[in-house]
């Protein structure tokens, strides 16, 4: 992550500003696709990926640029899931993408939290614990007896009360479970599919939504050239922006020159802005390719 656009491969940072010279850096940490730097007199500053409000900046714009709160103590992020938490000596502050929606700027979190667990607690559906332990996800570790139940709410032939019937093949599963993790389910089942008990399913293959079903259960998905423009836009009928968030993580890392022709059309479909910056850097390149080609055919 550079202070200027995406880049995959280490680059310097450069601060400009006049406010901290001579002044050392005390903190930094990393997000999945972000970075924030605690200086010594604190100032927070971040760069990166910026989607999620990840840089608390007011708005999408990925760039180097100073984060609106000062006097801050202690900082930290989370790879998972997109958000940014500050501690300041007296109070928490939280920002990105949170359980009710995605927070552009910092916002100081109520019912004075005692800890970066307890106050990840507000924005997410259960804590996270940083530092020296390790990261528990929202369903909690995968050997735990509320994740193996969840995983029994799957294709399973002796306990479900709904089918999903794609290619003449079916998918079992419990609609009390999908209503509790997804909008779109718990809508359906409580209006027109509320009294069936088989749900015929067009428009997508039937790995393609054994995937989507699978990622609801596990929090695992695969993604390939294969599926991913169906999961594109079952991520965009279903309203799940999860399931947006990992296509846009697969189409970024995958595209190149070669895969451009392929994704542009989808990245456009579907108004995938987060990727609009990652194209622009490709067509740079071209362009540059191509300039240079032209001056060698010149001179040739």
């Amino acid at each position: 992550l550079s202070d200027k656009e995406i880049s995959s491969t280490p680059c310097l940072i450069a601060f400009q500003n006049d406010d901290l010279i001579n002044i050392r850096i005390k903190e930094i940490v990393a997000g999945d696709r972000h970075s924030l730097f605690l200086f010594e007199n604190g100032q927070l500053w971040g760069c990166g990926y910026n989607y999620n409000g990840e840089l608390g900046l007011g708005n999408r714009r990925s760039k180097l640029a100073k984060i609106p709160i000062g006097n801050l103590q202690q900082i930290k992020c989370s790879k998972i899931h997109n958000f940014s938490l500050a501690y300041d000596g007296s109070s928490y502050y939280a920002w990105g993408k949170t359980k009710y929606v995605k927070w552009l700027l910092p916002k100081k979190l109520d019912g004075h939290p005692t800890s970066f667990a307890s106050a990840s607690v507000q924005v997410l559906n259960s804590p996270i614990t940083f530092g020296l332990t390790s990261t528990i996800y929202e369903f909690g570790s995968h050997d735990s007896i509320s994740y193996k139940s969840i995983i029994e709410l799957f294709d399973n032939q002796d306990n479900y009360d709904v089918k999903f019937i794609i290619d003449k093949k079916d998918i079992k599963a419990c609609k009390c479970y999908l209503k509790s993790v997804s909008k779109f389910y718990g809508d359906k089942f409580s209006d027109d599919w509320k009294e069936k008990k088989e749900v015929t399913i067009s428009g997508y293959s039937y790995e393609t939504y054994y995937a989507y079903l699978r990622l609801l259960h596990t929090g695992k998905i695969q993604i390939n050239q294969q599926n991913i423009t169906e999961l594109v836009d079952l991520a965009n009928c279903y309203g799940d922006e999860s399931l947006m968030e990992y296509c846009a993580t697969f189409i970024r890392n995958d595209l190149d020159e070669q895969t451009m022709p392929k994704y542009l059309p989808l990245i456009n479909k579907y108004e995938m802005i987060e990727l609009y910056e990652k194209l622009a850097h490709l067509y740079k390149n071209q362009n540059q390719q191509s300039s240079s080609s032209s001056k060698r055919t010149k001179f040739s």
